[in-house]
């Protein structure tokens, strides 16, 4: 034999699982996957049989944006900026809105006892708070839109298909009624306002006529010339549009106010979110609409208006006031929607953007009222000119007038927020209502235990899959080629294996072809034609249980057959096997050649095909091998057997367990390793060969894998395998 240098083993670091261990983790795992399917599939099927069936109802609603109610004052302007679905659908998802859709709720069942036989109706009977559902309500109601279009749909899941109609109804019902609240708010203050200005100059109004009676009684004055006439008019006209302005600014105070208090219901840390969008722009047109109305307010008051021409510049004026106005809004728009927090909600921006209009619009006003105060200075001139003994009477007459002309400016706007408020409508409408659908939305029975199921296939396989990455054992030839090691034969499991107690004759042909093959191997490495061969060749394994000892009496069977004058070594002085393999009697046998000094004892039986085959069997098991196999009458032994044996096969105790073989292997020619398919871990073969090709390094001739199932065969191994099957 050549002394060529014995391969180091390297355990693989980094080694992915291929298919074809998937499939075999598949195979060999089978029950556990059909198990966690099976459990899967029962308790799923236990649990959604018993759970309460979930029915859903929902309401459809479509969202406009209103064009708003009607303008009191040219300078009335409401927010162009749409809200956002995103934010309605969050205001229908908040707990605030629940506790009112909560109320509604118990309205409801005080209005109508027979929602008593309903599940969330009667908790409310139960418990006498309508917050006791809020929970219920939280958790089964969903609000959506699709996606570019205007809808709002509320979805209620219940446990009583008629209920989950009552209740998404109601949602949709308090969605609206505070929609219209929110909306007619600014309008209600606007007339609230309104109405206390009213009622003050209707008691200034009738102070003032019964002033200018009570003189004209007294003075026996009853009227003025045409001229003192005109000033007073005119004086009147003038005071009467610095009242309106001043009123103006009042109304816009009150809308800013009511803003600020919206705010803080909304989030009360944003009710100081301000932003600075006046730039100069927005300054010139504030100026410019301030100068236009001033003028058309000017010639109002100092013109009669009737005249046809004084009408038709009253409405260029309009109509330019108008168009300036259009421009200020849409400046004040772009600014707005450029400069607030996007995160802010649509409300947010509705009442700010409101503050910001009226704050401007407020500016306006003072510009009015200075541009008016200063032509009425002029006035008040013209009207200290006018004679001594009619002047008490102009000016009874002139508060008269003045009182007069607001308080019917008043009463117009009055009435005016009277029908505004009515007219202010939700931006929700109701498109489709939720009817009692009586097919159930939970459980989906089917469903439900189709996916779990699939999950308890899947961890299955999983599971399969882990326990196959976790297994480190050898299982086939790739493994061991993997580990960069001699490989002498791989011999699969004898499935037909008989029990006469001859292991020789009761194996099967497959098995006995693997050995020759082995055989041949063994003879191509060691050369016996060559003078000086290996005679003595020893087996070992790891541990027991790889069929270390099957292998061993095969190997010295097949050698025999081969016309090899061959002895069979039990040394295995712990736990000897030889004997019940082959039918032979333990004892005497090696432990009693080497106490008594001489070969008595040897057992000669002949194999199924010759008669080269000598068997010695351990003999009485010792209490301590070591020193036996260490003395000088053991090696003795094995120079005689040298002399009048072509083989001596030793079979010995696997390396693990204990140092024997070591011993043992200082008399080998040959050392093979016995490797246990599915019973050795890597790490454990890896050591353990080291160990030995570290010690004696090309005595190591290679591994036989044993024990290999036939689907783990090698594409040789599985042509002889099926070869002899079909010869059956």
């Amino acid at each position: 034999m050549e002394n060529k240098p014995t391969p180091i083993p390297v355990l693989p670091s980094n080694e992915f699982l291929s298919l074809e261990d998937i499939l075999d983790a598949i195979k060999r795992w089978k029950w556990l996957i059909v198990a966690l399917f099976v459990v899967s599939m029962v308790s799923s099927i236990i649990y959604y049989e018993y759970q309460p069936n979930i029915y859903s109802s929902t309401v459809k609603m479509l969202y406009s944006k209103s064009g708003g109610g009607v303008s009191l004052f040219a300078s009335d302007f409401s927010s162009t900026q749409s809200r956002a679905l995103g934010n309605e659908l969050e205001i229908l998802k908040s707990r605030q809105f629940a506790e009112k859709v909560a109320l509604a709720l118990s309205d409801s069942l005080r209005r109508n006892k027979n929602y008593e036989k309903y599940p969330l109706f009667a908790k409310i009977k139960r418990t006498g708070k309508p917050n006791s559902i809020l929970g219920d309500l939280l958790q089964n109601r969903n609000a959506s839109s699709p996606r570019a279009l205007d809808i709002i749909s509320v979805t209620f899941n219940g446990l009583n298909p008629e209920e989950a109609a009552i209740v998404a109804n109601v949602f949709a019902g308090v969605y609206i009624n505070n929609d219209i609240s929110n909306s007619r708010t600014n309008q209600s203050v606007v007339k609230d306002f309104i109405k206390s200005q009213l009622d003050i100059k209707s008691d200034e109004l009738k102070k003032s006529e019964n002033q200018l009676q009570e003189y004209m009684v007294n003075s026996g004055i009853v009227t003025m010339s045409s001229e003192s006439q005109q000033i007073v008019s005119q004086i009147s006209g003038l005071e009467a549009r610095i009242n309106e302005s001043k009123l103006q600014i009042g109304v816009l105070e009150q809308q800013i106010e009511s803003s600020d208090e919206q705010l803080k219901k909304i989030e009360p840390q944003l009710a100081n979110l301000t932003v600075s969008i006046i730039d100069d722009y927005v300054l010139i047109l504030q100026k410019r609409i301030a100068l236009l109305e001033s003028e058309r307010d000017i010639k109002m008051a100092t013109t009669n208006p009737n005249d046809y021409a004084v009408k038709i510049q009253l409405s260029e004026l309009e109509t330019q006031a108008k168009n300036l106005r259009a421009q200020l809004e849409k400046r004040i728009a772009e600014a707005y929607s450029n400069s607030v927090p996007v995160n802010v909600l649509e409300k947010v921006k509705e009442f700010t953007n409101t503050k910001i209009i009226s704050t401007v619009s407020i500016q306006i006003e003072k510009s009015k009222i200075e541009k008016l105060e200063k032509l009425l200075a002029e006035y008040e001139i013209k009207f200290e000119g006018i004679p001594s003994k009619n002047v008490q009477y102009a000016r009874f007459e002139r508060a008269r007038r003045s009182a007069e002309e607001l308080y019917l400016i008043l009463e117009k706007k009055y009435q005016e927020s009277l029908i505004a408020e009515q007219q202010v409508n939700s931006n929700i409408k109701i498109i489709d209502s939720a009817i009692p659908s009586f097919n159930p939305v939970e459980p989906q029975r089917m469903k439900m235990v189709i996916i779990f199921s699939a999950l308890g296939l899947a961890l299955g396989l999983g599971l399969a899959i882990g326990l196959k990455k976790m297994d480190n054992r050898i299982h086939k030839l790739e493994d061991l080629e993997k580990l960069n090691v001699s490989i002498l034969g791989q011999v699969p499991v004898d499935e037909e294996r008989k029990n006469s107690g001859n292991l020789i004759s009761d194996v099967t042909s497959i098995i006995q072809e693997m050995y020759r093959q082995i055989a041949f191997n063994i003879n191509y490495i060691i050369n016996p034609k060559k003078a000086g061969h290996p005679k003595l060749i020893l087996t070992t394994s790891t541990i027991p249980q790889e069929g270390k000892t099957f292998s061993t009496i095969m190997l010295a069977a097949t050698l025999a057959d081969m016309g090899n004058k061959v002895l069979l070594i039990d040394g295995d002085l712990r736990r000897p096997t030889v004997d019940k393999n082959v039918g032979v009697s333990k004892v005497p046998g090696l432990t009693e050649l080497i106490m008594n000094g001489d070969e008595r004892g040897i057992n000669t039986i002949p194999t199924f095909h010759s008669h080269t085959l000598d068997i010695l069997p351990s003999g009485t098991i010792p209490v301590s091998p070591a020193p036996l196999i260490s003395s000088a009458e053991f090696a003795n032994l094995i120079a005689s057997f040298r002399e009048k044996y072509d083989y001596i096969i030793l079979d010995t105790p696997p390396s693990l367990s204990v140092g024997d073989v070591f011993i043992y292997a200082e008399f080998a020619d040959a050392v093979i390793y016995i490797c246990g398919a599915e019973i050795v871990h890597k790490k454990d073969f890896i050591r353990q060969y080291r160990n030995l090709s570290a010690k004696f390094g090309s005595k190591v001739i290679g591994v036989i894998l044993n024990k290999v199932r036939k689907e783990h065969l090698s594409s040789q191994g599985n042509y002889y395998y099926y070869y002899y099957s079909s010869k059956k």
